[in-house]
């Protein structure tokens, strides 16, 4: 057998020249070999980002592991302190107020400690809710405590001013002229009694 196109010599059997690469005469399309498909480059790249991903994954799960219980106790660490402060800023005001009028007064007149505290509060008898809202806010949510209280001890000589935090323990804190307990964080533990220095 000879191709048609440049005469060469064919082995029987032969599809195409092979010198010219010519089809042979008398084989149909049905009897060519199929072509091989074509490699796909997108499997390299799914196996390295399975490979990433397996490497990240875990990293990321660890890191997610330390990283969130540490935040939330900052967290509540720095909702303690800021009612501590507020509590502290009372007791501050409570002061003042004692020196002006010569009495304590209860949570039922906190107001009156909103010319010592609310900045351009100038009215003796306070600024409506400022005081309150200052300290548990609007509606009991948004303040630095879930609620306080302060109390006129006998003969009214003395007081006691107590909140507790918006912590996940709802740590319990009593200010009075001789300080505040609990005096730091670690010491607050979920359903702790009331103690005052």
């Amino acid at each position: 057998m000879f191709c048609q196109k440049c005469g060469n010599e064919l082995p029987d059997g032969s599809i195409f020249c092979s010198r010219c690469g010519f089809p042979v005469a008398g084989v149909t399309a049905r009897q060519y070999p199929a072509a091989a498909a074509p490699k796909s480059k997108a499997v390299p790249t799914i196996v390295v980002l399975a490979i990433i991903g397996a490497c990240f994954v875990p990293f990321f799960g660890i890191l997610a592991a330390i990283a969130i219980p540490n935040f939330v106790r900052a967290m509540d660490k720095a909702n303690y302190t800021r009612c501590m402060q507020s509590l502290m800023t009372l007791k501050s005001a409570e002061q003042m107020y004692i020196s002006d009028n010569g009495n304590y007064i209860g949570k039922s007149a906190v107001e009156k400690l909103g010319m010592y505290i609310i900045p351009g509060c100038k009215n003796p008898n306070g600024c409506g809710n400022a005081v309150e809202e200052r300290i548990i806010g609007k509606s009991g949510k948004g303040g630095s405590c879930k609620d306080f209280d302060i109390v006129t001890l006998s003969g009214g000589g003395d007081y006691k001013i107590t909140g507790t935090a918006n912590d996940r323990n709802q740590c319990k804190i009593c200010v009075n002229v001789n300080g505040f307990l609990p005096d730091k964080y670690s010491d607050c533990k979920p359903n702790m009694q009331m103690v005052c220095p």
